[in-house]
């Protein structure tokens, strides 16, 4: 009898303590899952200050005046934000491609405003919104008139565009599209970064989106220099960032500006955990630069 309890006793034990184990386990298990899950949707959480941008048209939006402003392309945006100090009057919603600000005023010109578009990534785009001004100014501080109740226009702009202040040139690109140097150029890209010449079609579709200004020179190259033919081509950092300096400024990199950029690449690398992600990143700072800006200017695009 004391026998059977003993055995009882120590089966009961061993039960418990595989209990445990596998308890133990399964916690384990599901923390590492819970971590790898964490890593598959981790955001990245910081700025980039993109410049100036301009709104599109005059609209109305819910009985209110309204403008809107188009979405970059290539951003994927969940949220937009508008910094409206000191107008508390307005506010913003994004529908579609488009961000739009309503609850606008005749006669006040708005300056000083900051858009903030949070990508899916959580990457907060920032860009100054030029000043305009919707329907007639109240008083002679503002622009000159516009009885159509569209957007006032400086002295002496008469494209029809949005007004824009002396010597700021953000608003309109007044050059026309070089299109044999754009050409040129796409050409160049492909046989200094991929090493053989660009598929005509591939070829024809860049060439026309950029000289009719349907998308953008930094959006060709998110397009271009992050898909898995460029890292087979560009193993490495050093790779990579060499690649980046002859497809797009088509020139070998100084010293100073490889070991700046290698440095930041790696930074990005180690904060995002992918490739793709901090290409990206490093390709939206190289083209915020002069140099990028007067490539922009010679070929005719934005």
């Amino acid at each position: 009898m004391r026998s059977k309890k003993i055995k009882n006793i120590i089966a009961s034990t061993l039960i418990f303590s595989l209990l445990i184990t596998l308890s133990t386990s399964l916690t384990n298990t599901n923390s590492k899952t819970a971590q790898a899950l964490s890593a598959d949707i981790q955001t990245y959480d910081y700025d980039v200050f993109k410049g100036n941008i301009s709104i599109s048209e005059v609209i109305t939006y819910n009985g209110k005046k309204a403008v809107t402003i188009q979405i970059p392309e290539g951003l994927m945006i969940k949220e937009a934000d508008v910094d409206n100090e000191p107008h508390k009057h307005i506010d913003e919603v994004v529908i579609g491609n488009k961000v739009i600000i309503y609850g606008l005023r005749d006669g006040v010109t708005y300056s000083n405003l900051m858009l903030s578009l949070e990508s899916i990534m959580d990457v907060e785009y920032k860009y100054v919104i030029n000043p305009f001004t919707v329907g007639t100014p109240s008083n002679n501080n503002g622009w000159p008139g516009n009885n159509q109740g569209s957007i006032g226009q400086l002295p002496g702009n008469n494209q029809g565009s949005i007004g824009q202040f002396p010597g700021n040139n953000q608003g309109s690109i007044s050059k026309p599209a070089n299109t044999q140097a754009i050409l040129e150029y796409l050409n160049t890209i492909y046989t200094n970064v991929f090493n053989r010449q660009a598929d005509q079609g591939g070829l024809t579709y860049w060439t026309a989106q950029l000289a009719q200004r349907l998308t953008s020179l930094e959006n060709l190259f998110k397009n271009l220099l992050v898909e898995n033919e460029f890292l087979q081509m560009a193993p490495t950092t050093q790779d990579k960032i060499r690649k980046l300096y002859l497809g797009i400024f088509q020139r070998e990199p100084d010293s100073i500006g490889f070991n700046f950029w290698v440095n930041k690449y790696n930074e990005r690398l180690n904060q995002y955990g992918s490739e793709k992600a901090a290409l990206v990143d490093i390709i939206d700072q190289m083209t915020d630069g002069t140099e990028f800006k007067i490539l922009i200017d010679r070929l005719g695009v934005k």
